[in-house]
């Protein structure tokens, strides 16, 4: 069950002032988050720190902004204080929220100007790829983005938890660049009235390889090429306008399959636009994908980072199942 959130309204370079909501599965204490939170601060932030429940479902708090006595796993660099929700501040502010509380995914949409543009879950410690990522590991994201959040979903390599501590914390901060990467790209353009940065009932679900695998080695965004991928092996799907540069290496009848894109040679990230639950739009063989206007959107967001997959590479791993 999630038991960690964050909510930030940062301005980004090159952009408008956002405001995230960050949570994962671990809590503060996990190095991943810890490293996004401290690349996407800057001076300018607004920051909101929660550490709620652990565990019951997911519901609206009776009462925000109690403060109840839990143990406190964050780091020094954090401390616990009581605030009036908007008020603007430059510190991460913690807010512990009664144990059988919901955190505040929902209140911000009556919480001005706490209203989240973007929810951010993970980096996951260990891939969420293809369709059993999808009906497993995705269902709650799914479910939020069928309530009309903007979810997206970020994480990391399976196998590196036996590596030394420092290629743990390299790993974590190169994480924490290449999201803040994808994000900046993303909410770039300014939004039009109405729209939001990732299409109603659809989310974003992007895998990041192993930078330190024995077959690849990159410690830099640079080094990384940004593939839009598919939940599904064969997905079939149409997208109309084959004008933006980024399609001209593409397959206009077939996105790649996002596991066999993180499990090839080289340093490539998966970002797959995917359908909430239930789907009114599939691929030939039936499975749930994001219409074609959708897809077109987020193409459009995302086209100054994304990159043709080429199809003959060989893959690290021997199963790209």
């Amino acid at each position: 069950m999630l038991k960690f959130y964050l909510l930030l309204a940062i301005a980004l370079p090159l952009t408008q002032a956002i405001r995230l909501f960050l949570t994962n599965r671990e809590g503060w204490e996990h190095r991943n988050i810890r490293s996004l939170f401290h690349v996407l601060d800057t001076p300018d932030d607004e920051l909101l720190l929660c550490a709620p429940k652990t565990g019951g479902d997911l519901k609206r708090p009776t009462t925000p902004n109690s403060l109840v006595q839990v143990p406190d796993d964050l780091d020094d660099d954090v401390f616990p204080f009581t605030i009036e929700l908007g008020l603007k501040f430059r510190a991460p502010l913690v807010y512990k929220w009664m144990r059988d509380s919901d955190p505040p995914i929902t209140s911000p949409d009556t919480q001005e100007p706490w209203k989240a543009d973007l929810i951010l879950v993970g980096p996951n410690n260990g891939s969420i790829l293809g369709n059993r990522g999808y009906h497993n590991q995705l269902w709650w994201i799914q479910g939020m983005a069928g309530d009309g959040y903007p979810m997206i979903s970020f994480a990391g390599a399976n196998g590196t938890f036996s590596d030394p501590v420092g290629l743990h914390e390299a790993r974590s901060e190169i994480y924490a660049k290449l999201a803040k990467h994808v994000i900046q790209t993303l909410v770039a353009k300014p939004l039009k009235k109405g729209e939001s940065y990732i299409p109603k009932h659809t989310f974003l679900s992007v895998n990041f390889p192993d930078p330190f695998s024995s077959n690849q080695r990159c410690t830099e965004v640079s080094h990384f090429k940004f593939i839009l991928t598919s939940h599904w092996r064969y997905d079939s799907h149409f997208v109309p306008d084959l004008s933006l540069s980024v399609l001209k290496g593409y397959n206009p009848f077939k996105f790649p399959y996002e596991k066999k894109v993180v499990k090839s040679q080289g340093c490539y990230v998966a970002i797959t636009h995917g359908q909430r639950w239930p789907w009114r739009h599939r691929t030939f063989n039936g499975h749930p994908i994001p219409n074609a206007l959708a897809r077109q959107k987020i193409i459009a967001r995302l086209e100054p980072i994304l990159s043709p997959f080429p199809n003959n590479l060989p893959l690290v791993t021997e199963d790209e199942n």
